[in-house]
């Protein structure tokens, strides 16, 4: 997952530097560390939370919203089956971040928006005690 996380910060970065070849490599190394994590993950429930929520992200860096809504959907489905609170609440978050970020501000993930998914991230970070969680929220929602 760490190395997952290092793509997707380098994709950031190559996509702020507008960098067209170092975009193409790390979204190469980026998609195929995604599919080897999703099928590793297969055998910990656990880890398909955060696979899912990675490879999502890839996705809806690379503008295949589409392919991010589901890949989310699947890593809801599975926190709410399993009681993962933690990684759901922080996927929630991620989820509203990501929304509330875009440049589609109509952006809907079944029937929710960004206010939704940071509401309920809220409330989970909340009832969970994460002070460190509900600071970085707040940036986000006073930029």
């Amino acid at each position: 997952m760490t190395l997952m996380e290092y793509y997707l910060f380098q994709l950031k970065a190559s996509q702020e530097k507008g960098h067209p070849s170092d975009i193409i490599k790390v979204k190469k190394k980026a998609v195929k560390t995604g599919k080897m994590l999703i099928k590793t993950s297969q055998k910990a429930a656990y880890h398909r939370i955060e696979s899912y929520k990675l490879t999502g992200l890839y996705y809806w860096l690379t503008g295949k919203p589409q392919k991010s809504f589901k890949l989310w959907r699947k890593a809801i489905v599975e926190g709410i089956q399993l009681g993962a609170d933690l990684e759901l609440s922080r996927l929630y978050f991620e989820v509203g971040k990501q929304l509330m970020l875009s440049d589609n501000k109509n952006e809907l993930l079944d029937g929710l928006g960004a206010k939704a998914y940071l509401k309920k991230a809220k409330e989970m970070f909340q009832r969970m005690d994460l002070k460190w969680d509900l600071e970085e929220l707040n940036k986000l929602v006073q930029q």
